[in-house]
């Protein structure tokens, strides 16, 4: 589904702005994409802390951004069906990886990327 024309340079700039996500021009940005990066972080509250001493404050900041975003962008019901299919993605992916491994590569990754925030 096409991005609301008006909401695209929002969506550009806050993808631009969180550091674990590449960077995306208009054509590349989907609801699927945006659901990815909700994913990320709804996984790593409730898996990673398990593990790691993890900021609930950023992680829910950071989920209600990207929930903000997407369903401003595609519209509620379509960003709704991109969540309900990759969330249990994600979750197929963190038992395939296997949960504190998973874990382990976020946080490398993401304090490589400049997001030191997350895990305290």
């Amino acid at each position: 589904m096409p991005l609301r024309p008006l909401r695209l340079a929002a969506v550009i700039l806050a993808l631009a702005a969180w550091p674990n996500v590449p960077r995306a021009s208009a054509q590349d940005i989907t609801a699927e994409g945006v659901a990815r990066s909700y994913s990320l972080f709804a996984v790593l509250g409730e898996v990673c802390a398990r593990f790691y001493p993890v900021d609930p404050k950023r992680v829910e900041a950071y989920k209600a951004t990207f929930k903000a975003i997407g369903a401003d962008a595609f519209g509620a019901e379509a960003y709704s069906r991109a969540l309900a299919s990759e969330l249990p993605r994600r979750h197929e992916e963190v038992t395939a990886t296997g949960e504190e491994r998973w874990c382990m590569h976020q946080k490398r990754d993401l304090a490589a990327r400049g997001a030191k925030d997350l895990f305290l």
